[in-house]
């Protein structure tokens, strides 16, 4: 069994979240895969830190500016990059920061 800790986050603080729970579509279900992205991409900037903040600090990293570089251009298989590589398809790069999947690469700075 597992045990769940709830807590209530009033929506000011859960911008993202709340967005979604109200994209105007005509049924639970309907809204593409696009539509979602775009409501996603635009709750960024609600963010604890901006989209800006996130690009700066990916290029000041040293990894995660080698692998926006192999997205951008192609990535090569070195031991430092391997786990990136086998997430190469998966990834992709949105206003000069790393994206997998819907999820943004946040650096550890």
């Amino acid at each position: 069994m597992q045990r769940y800790n709830m807590e209530y986050i009033p929506s000011k603080k859960n911008a993202n979240t709340d967005i979604l729970s109200r994209l105007p579509v005509d049924k639970p279900g309907s809204a593409s895969p696009d539509e979602i992205a775009s409501v996603c991409m635009l709750t960024v900037n609600e963010l604890p830190v901006t989209s800006q903040q996130i690009a700066k600090a990916t290029r000041k990293a040293t990894i995660l500016a080698k692998v926006y570089d192999h997205t951008l251009h192609g990535c090569a298989r070195d031991d430092e990059m391997y786990p990136f590589f086998v997430r190469k398809e998966e990834l992709s790069l949105e206003d000069r920061y790393i994206v997998w999947g819907r999820r943004f690469i946040i650096p550890s700075t």
